[in-house]
């Protein structure tokens, strides 16, 4: 278990911890799935701001970030009622939707949602650049085959 997670949720059992964890990671995978449809031709990750990210503040949260405006708790709440009503799964409450898409707290701690939400973006990002990295070097090979013949 990462200690960084359990040092998140003081007084947890082990087993609480991993549950928590668990579920949050899930519902973060949903949001990822969900930002990636809503942004399809952007790398969102690129626009999250790692340093500042807070999923309890409305203008630092993911949401926050990437749909803020001048006003931005308010921006917020219309982001989400926004992607309530175009969503295939309906839900009753703001923060029922925030919640299952990893952008809200359904258990655990705003901490650890927001360490876990970094943790993704940091690995997103990584792969990213990993695959850019190996596109690079098929487009040199490419080049350097087109050069040959």
């Amino acid at each position: 278990m990462d200690n960084n997670i359990s040092n998140l949720l003081p007084g947890y059992s082990t087993l609480s911890i991993l549950s928590i964890e668990r579920n949050n990671r899930e519902a973060i995978a949903r949001g990822v799935s969900y930002l990636n449809r809503r942004f399809p031709d952007v790398f969102w990750p690129s626009r999250i701001n790692l340093e500042t990210l807070n999923i309890y503040d409305c203008s630092k949260c993911v949401i926050g970030q990437l749909c803020g405006g001048e006003n931005k708790r308010f921006s917020f709440y219309n982001a989400v009622c926004i992607s309530m009503e175009n969503d295939d799964i309906k839900f009753d409450y703001p923060a029922s939707w925030a919640a299952n898409y990893g952008f809200g707290l359904s258990t655990g701690t705003f901490e650890l949602l927001t360490y876990l939400w970094k943790e993704k973006i940091k690995e997103l990002i990584q792969e990213e650049n990993e695959k850019n990295a190996e596109l690079g070097k098929t487009e040199a090979n490419n080049r350097e085959s087109a050069a040959a013949v």
